[in-house]
């Protein structure tokens, strides 16, 4: 959603299933600047999950240095919602939008 070249978070909240089109057509570009070019219905459901995710709207991220990428994030893409709040009850923020 944000990207990490960005400053973005390197997390599981951070992160939203896409198709391969979608996914290379966004890059590393602002979420705000990518939402621009989709039509109003799919707009609105994106932010949405955004600030599901974040717990902030989209205007409110704030561009730092990047991110680099650990290998949590990965491992976490492999369990189910059950799993992911057993081990994270509480999301764990290490990056933006605080910094």
């Amino acid at each position: 959603m944000d990207p990490l070249a960005l400053g973005g978070e390197d997390s599981i909240r951070n992160v939203v299933y896409v198709c391969d089109t979608c996914n290379f057509n966004k890059s590393d570009m602002p979420f705000l600047q990518w939402i621009d070019k989709l039509d109003d219905e799919h707009r609105d459901l994106s932010t949405a999950i955004y600030i599901e995710k974040h717990g902030h709207s989209p205007e409110e991220f704030k561009k730092g240095a990047p991110t680099l990428r650990t290998e949590g994030v990965f491992a976490d893409l492999l369990l189910d919602e059950e799993e992911l709040k057993m081990f994270y009850p509480v999301p764990i923020v290490t990056g933006p939008p605080e910094n």
